[in-house]
């Protein structure tokens, strides 16, 4: 067999193909790192958009549960109102009932002096007049 020394062209051309092969090497593998980031980006950002909207959704929650709770406070507070009303309304009734009473129970105990007075007047006077 025959070898054939290559020219400088020949060489320089090998050498442009050589390089072409690095380039090309590199430039797939700089593509593969961008996209194996891009895929990671994605990944996280949907990770973080689980994580975004579980707490929305907790928030809703806890806002929703919150106005039930002050709900609940208001009709408590509207019946403890009502309550307080209806018990000073009970005493006044109450205190009126007390000084009717102690009104009436004032007479007839006058009444019942009067009269125990008045026998006591009529048994002294028949005393004296035996």
């Amino acid at each position: 067999f025959f070898f054939k020394q290559k020219t400088a062209y020949e060489l320089q051309r090998g050498l442009v193909g050589s390089e072409m092969c690095i380039r090309d090497r590199e430039r797939k593998e700089k593509e593969q790192i961008t996209y194996s980031m891009s895929e990671e980006i994605r990944r996280m950002e949907e990770s973080m958009m689980k994580i975004i909207k579980g707490q929305e959704a907790l928030v809703q929650k806890r806002e929703q549960e919150s106005k039930e709770k002050d709900e609940e406070i208001k009709q408590l507070e509207k019946s403890t109102e009502e309550d307080l009303r209806k018990k000073k309304e009970e005493i006044k009734v109450l205190k009126n009932s007390m000084e009717t009473m102690s009104t009436e129970f004032m007479g007839m105990l006058k009444g019942t002096l009067d009269k125990m007075r008045s026998r006591i007047d009529t048994a002294g006077s028949a005393d004296i007049i035996k």
